[in-house]
C-alpha cells in the first residue's frame, strides 16, 4: 500500500479539494508474467480513493479511481517495440520505467479519473434549483412574446 504523498500528482488531482483526503491509501497488486514466446508482461490491479470537487455542484465528493491493465515490458533497443501493430491492443512499456513503479502506477490511476468529476446525482448551484418558472429558456420566451407583441 502507498501513500497518496507518494503520489503528488494524484494527489494533486483533487485541486482545491486536496486538504480532504480520504482516510485510505493506494492499494494496488502486481503479477508478472510470461508468455510461451518469452514476452513479459505485468497485470496491474490498483484502486485508490480521492476526494475531487463536483463540476456540477461545486462541492466535494469521494471518488474510487481504479486501473486495471496489462503491461508488455520490452526493453528501448527491442526491434519489436518499433513494429507495433496500429489494432494492438498492448500497452508496452520500457522495462527502466518499471524502476520507477510508482510513477506508473500513477499514470494509470490519473488515466482512469473522470473528465468532468460530478456526483451520480446532485441539483445545480443558484437559480436553477429554485423551482419551476426560474428556466432561463422561459424567462427567454417572456421576452420574445413581449416583442412580438410591441411588432402589431
Amino acid at each position: 500500500m502507498l501513500s497518496l504523498d507518494d503520489l503528488p500528482r494524484l494527489a494533486a488531482a483533487s485541486g482545491p479539494f486536496g486538504s480532504l483526503r480520504a482516510d485510505c491509501g493506494v492499494d494496488f497488486d502486481l503479477v508478472g508474467e510470461c508468455d510461451g514466446h518469452g514476452a513479459m508482461f505485468l497485470s496491474l490491479r490498483a484502486g485508490a480513493s480521492l476526494v475531487l470537487g463536483c463540476q456540477r455542484c461545486l462541492s466535494p465528493f469521494l471518488f474510487r479511481a481504479v486501473a486495471n491493465v496489462r503491461l508488455r515490458l520490452q526493453l528501448a533497443d527491442d526491434p519489436e517495440l518499433i513494429l507495433v501493430d496500429e489494432n494492438d491492443d498492448e500497452e508496452r512499456v520500457d522495462v527502466t520505467e518499471i524502476a520507477e513503479f510508482s510513477r506508473v502506477l500513477e499514470d494509470e490511476l490519473l488515466l482512469s479519473l473522470p473528465i468532468s468529476p460530478r456526483h451520480e446525482f446532485c441539483t445545480l448551484p443558484g437559480r436553477a434549483h429554485q423551482g419551476p418558472g426560474s428556466s432561463p429558456f422561459s424567462e427567454l420566451a417572456a421576452l420574445r412574446s413581449v416583442r412580438t407583441s410591441e411588432l402589431y
